[in-house]
Parts: structure tokens; sequence; C-alpha cells
């Protein structure tokens, strides 16, 4: 869900608060601007992309994230950083990592795809961005597509998508299970394989 708020006007606030406790959410941590909302029992329920704000000629607006329990608050700084009115900021709040998941084949054998949902794309990033999709991604996709735990190497070819994935040009994430499972990390010739080895140990 995105929430645009409308600055059409110098006189406009410059914070905007959001109360998030009728998401079921216990606590809302921030991890370097990105939030996380969370369970009592600390599973990931959701969270908020990272603050932005453009003026009309598209230009950024410095703004940020506050919480103080379970509300949110943007602040948009937008008095003094000689901005063309109007302004759109535009939380965005999400729950599903990957829009779609389904099951296909190669080689006679299952492939797995994986697509990622806009929100899911707008948290995908270095650091924190990547922690996520290793953990809360792993067990979305896991729930979708079951058969994703059958072979090593799709966990292994899932993980080098995260590792490396961020700009969505690659389109889908597809894992195939005839790829042998790998004994040197993921990462070892990455930049020739792409996720798409052919050998237990180079490429």
């Amino acid at each position: 869900m995105q929430i645009v708020t409308i600055l059409d006007k110098a006189s406009a606030p410059e914070t905007y608060e959001y109360d998030l406790s009728s998401s079921g959410a216990s606590s809302i941590e921030n991890l370097d601007g990105q939030l996380i909302l969370r369970s009592a029992d600390g599973t990931m329920l959701g969270g908020i992309a990272q603050a932005w704000a453009k003026d009309a000629k598209g230009k950024s607006v410095p703004t940020s994230y506050s919480v103080q329990g379970l509300t949110v608050t943007q602040v948009v700084s937008h008095r003094e950083a000689r901005v063309k009115y109007p302004v759109v900021a535009d939380p965005w709040l999400g729950i599903d990592l990957f829009e779609a998941a389904w099951y296909g084949s190669e080689n006679g054998q299952l492939k797995v795809n994986l697509r990622k949902s806009g929100w899911g794309q707008a948290m995908h990033t270095p650091g924190n961005g990547q922690a996520i999709f290793w953990t809360a991604g792993w067990d979305e996709a896991r729930t979708k597509v079951p058969r994703i735990t059958e072979k090593t190497t799709l966990h292994q070819q899932y993980d080098c998508h995260v590792g490396g994935g961020f700009a969505n040009f690659a389109g889908d994430w597809n894992l195939e299970k005839w790829r042998v499972d790998r004994t040197a990390v993921w990462s070892w010739g990455v930049a020739i394989h792409r996720c798409n080895w052919t050998t237990a140990h180079q490429y």
C-alpha cells in the first residue's frame, strides 16, 4: 500500500503521523530508515520502505522517519530546501516481499520462480535489505513454494540472487533443480555464472 501525501505550499506541515496500532504488530524496528513491523515473538509482519519525498521538478526533498511506539512520523524538511511545490511524500507499506511464486520445469526437472513485489524491490538494498531477504524472504518463499527446499542448490541460487539482485533488470528469479549443489561458496565466480552455475566448484 502506498500512502501519497501532497504538500502543496510552504505552509504545509513538515511532520505526518501514521498510527499502525491496528496492524497487529507489537513493535517497529528502524533499520537505517527501513521500518520492520514485528509480532510479539519477533516474526516480521511487514514493513515500510525508506522514506522519500520529491518536489514538482523531481528533486529529492530531505525526509526521514521517527518511531514512537506504533506511531510512525515522516519528517519532510521542505521549508528550507528551496523546493518547487507541490511536494509528494509517499510511505510505502508492504507485507509480501514476493508478489508471485510458481513452479515450472527446465531440463525435465523442477524450476522455482520468484518475482519481487514493488515493496520487496524497495526493501532489497545492500546490508539490512539483504538480511531481510535471507531470513524473512526465505521463510516467505518456503511458504509459497515449499518445493524450494528439495535440493541444496535451490537455496544456494536463492542466496545468490539476494546477494546481487538489487536492481530488477534480470526480472524473475529462476532457481533450477538440475544445477549441482555448490561445494564452493556461490560468490566464487559470480560475475561469470550470475547464479546460473553448471559446476559444483567453479562456474
